[in-house]
């Protein structure tokens, strides 16, 4: 649709929609098209009067005396088709009626009421469209106003051929077919042989047609494993030659245009105005991820088969498949996959289009979420220089290559000057994207969750509210993304200590997410694991022990033992499990080696979760006063995060604090002293001598 606000429908906002409520809204914004072609730019409403109000198409026209803009918001009034109707010159005809039905159709303010049948709405603005060898001639239809619009003369065309048959073609089609989603080309095939088997044409179009489009989808694998037997099966039953079929397979080979690629569509993709879909999302909000990924890996197969590795439907099929990993969190697969990708683009687009950066961006993200930061970091800079200097700093791509590269360096560093970077990436994408934008939206909360982590917990309670309450406005509060941004203002109650907030909003969240999603989706289960904590933190340790531990049967059930996510809630429950007391130590303790275990085998010694559990570990052998232990953890701990995270890092400075604290307890206050000095100065220098973590450090000290 049009980024310009004259043109959208009424419930338009610039997120995500249903297909159906898509479809409602550009027959809108078509109806407004043909609106002003009739009508022209500037049009009274009211000639009379000092109020007199405009119906106008330019963007720069006041909201507040355009009839267009304030007919929208106005709930008590459906007078926008009613207007258009009436400014319609009897001159015009016979055909004022089609034009008047027209009109009440597709700008009908109410979103069901509009036709959402393309074919319909157009012969009612030239009946003849379909009128088999007779001329379309649609300045006829404007040509009582063409006076008065200076309107070119449109050209003349005629229909050569009857429309009794589809010309259905999967080779003019592949592309599109191929890179939707993956349910679509499986209910094509099903289509097709239902087709096949009818005695007569099926939706206009004949059975031995479909019975060619049909051998096609068995010889290329087009939603259907690739078999050439099958094939020839169907060619044979239907009286079709091999040399039918190769025609077919070689227009597929040869049609190269992707019918999108350098497209005006593809260009506003490009800079942010037209978001594409994100199918590994979408995929994930309706539980299809695993589907998804073993439909595209045959897919997969099956291109590379067809065509090259160099191919624009394999790299996007892969490049697909990538995303679908991740989504799973199945980062090293994502990771190898990725290299794959990046070494192939570049050869076949090169090291500087845009596909090949966004492609390293994404394989940045890879190295950052396994903890291997200075990986990431060097790419991020790599893919945002090379994004400044192509595309200038302020278009969206390279906006999201410098939020990228922000979140490597929160990760790694954790310093202030992260923080005023996102704060600069928001203010660029307000003023590129606008303030009610996906990214901008996301950028706010990646601010807000950054405050919160930093300890300025004000800043993230006013950041996250504000998202919280445009979300809800502008998406509904039922949207993922207003649940998930509800989820981070709650984890900043939490910190606050205002723990009856915090549970009041997850539970919220909670509910709407079990209606909306289901009980076992992933968002849920973190929605839970979240609740779970503030009841740990509210004393609440029976009903925090019995979610987490159904949280952690569903993850073991549906991830596996050995996945991240269930690794995560392990480690809560064991947490749990030791805060109610010695009685349940021994449980606690077998939970946090068996996760840190599996951790160390699954995703390295030096990955962050991996990190996160030996310090559990380490902590428990601390409430058991069994020091040695823990100071053996402590170390392995504050090497690994020196080497990974650096040494003013926040998580690396209180690993420091815990190890100066394992010292103190075991009389060896020098190294202790030594220690909490080194803490001190460190955030003194980082985060200032009046932070209140600083000022924990000059307490921590005076203690020694």
């Amino acid at each position: 649709m049009p980024r310009s606000r004259i043109w959208h429908a009424p419930e338009w906002h610039d997120r995500a929609f249903r297909p159906e409520d898509t479809k409602r809204m550009d027959i809108f914004s078509f109806g407004m098209v043909c609106l002003w072609m009739l009508f022209g730019v500037n049009l009274p409403l009211d000639s009379t009067g000092d109020n007199r109000q405009l119906i106008s198409f330019e963007e720069d026209c006041d909201p507040v005396t355009n009839y267009l803009e304030r007919w929208k918001t106005d709930d008590e009034t459906d007078e926008l088709p009613t207007w258009a109707i009436s400014i319609i010159p009897d001159c015009i005809g016979p055909k004022r009626n089609d034009i008047t039905s027209f009109f009440k159709s597709a700008l009908a303010k109410v979103p069901q009421k509009r036709e959402l049948g393309m074919d319909g709405l157009l012969q009612l603005l030239d009946p003849a469209r379909y009128v088999w060898g007779q001329k379309i001639d649609v300045s006829r239809l404007l040509s009582p106003l063409a006076a008065a619009r200076n309107l070119p003369k449109v050209k003349t065309f005629n229909i050569e051929t009857a429309p009794t048959e589809e010309h259905f073609e999967i080779p003019t089609l592949f592309s599109q077919l191929f890179l939707t989603d993956f349910r679509i080309p499986p209910f094509i095939v099903a289509e097709l042989r239902f087709a096949t088997a009818q005695s007569q044409r099926f939706h206009r179009i004949s059975p031995q047609k479909a019975a060619l489009q049909l051998a096609l989808s068995h010889a290329t694998g087009f939603g259907c494993p690739q078999d050439e037997e099958l094939a020839l099966q169907v060619l044979f039953q239907h009286r079709l030659n091999w040399t039918d079929l190769e025609s077919q397979v070689r227009a597929v080979r040869e049609h190269e245009n992707d019918g999108f690629e350098g497209s005006l569509f593809s260009k506003l993709g490009r800079r942010g105005f037209t978001p594409q879909i994100n199918f590994a999302e979408y995929y994930q909000e309706r539980n299809l991820l695993e589907r998804a990924r073993i439909v595209c890996e045959k897919d997969l197969s099956a291109v590379e088969k067809l065509f090259h590795r160099q191919h624009h439907i394999y790299l996007r099929k892969k490049a697909d498949l990538s995303r679908i990993l991740m989504s799973q969190d199945r980062w090293k697969e994502a990771e190898q996959l990725l290299t794959q990708l990046v070494e192939l683009t570049t050869r076949a687009l090169g090291p500087e289009h845009t596909q090949t950066l966004i492609i390293k961006g994404q394989l940045a993200r890879a190295y950052r979420e396994q903890g291997y930061l200075m990986r990431a970091q060097e790419l991020d800079v790599q893919v945002f220089e090379k994004m400044v200097r192509i595309l200038g700093p302020e278009d969206p791509q390279t906006v999201a290559s410098r939020a990228s590269l922000m979140s490597t360096n929160w990760k790694r560093r954790g310093l202030a000057q992260t923080i005023e970077a996102m704060m600069q990436i928001m203010e660029t994408s307000k003023r590129v994207l606008g303030p009610e934008h996906q990214s901008t939206l996301s950028s706010m909360v990646d601010l807000g969750s950054a405050y919160r982590d930093q300890g300025e917990l004000m800043k993230a309670e006013e950041m996250l509210t504000q998202v919280v309450q445009t979300t809800e406005r502008v998406l509904g509060e039922e949207h993922s993304d207003t649940l998930t941004s509800m989820d981070h203002l709650a984890s900043t109650y939490r910190k606050q200590g205002r723990q009856r907030q915090a549970e009041e909003l997850e539970m919220q969240v909670l509910k709407k997410r079990k209606k909306v999603i289901g009980k076992e989706h992933r968002d849920t289960l973190e929605t839970m694991t979240h609740l779970a904590v503030t009841y740990r933190g509210q004393g609440r340790l029976r009903e925090a022990a019995d979610l987490f531990e159904q949280v952690m049967e569903i993850r073991k059930r549906v991830l596996g033992l050995d996945h991240q996510d269930t690794l995560a809630v392990m480690a809560h429950l064991a947490l749990t499990y030791r805060d109610q007391g010695q009685d349940r130590w021994t449980q606690a303790e077998d939970l946090f080696v068996q996760a840190m275990k599996i951790s160390r085998r699954v995703l390295s010694e030096e990955h962050l979760s991996t990190l996160v559990m030996i310090n559990n570990l380490a902590g428990m052998y601390w409430r058991q006063k069994r020091w040695t232990e823990a100071e053996e953890l402590y170390l392995q701990e504050l090497e690994a995060r020196k080497k990974v995270l650096g040494g003013e890092h926040r998580d690396t400075l209180t690993c420091m604090e815990n190890l100066a604290w394992t010292y103190r307890k075991q009389g060896q206050r020098e190294q202790a002293k030594k220690l909490f000095l080194q803490v001190l100065e460190t955030r003194s220098r980082v985060l200032g001598p009046e932070n209140p973590a600083t000022l924990s450090s000059k307490e921590d000290l005076e203690w020694v």
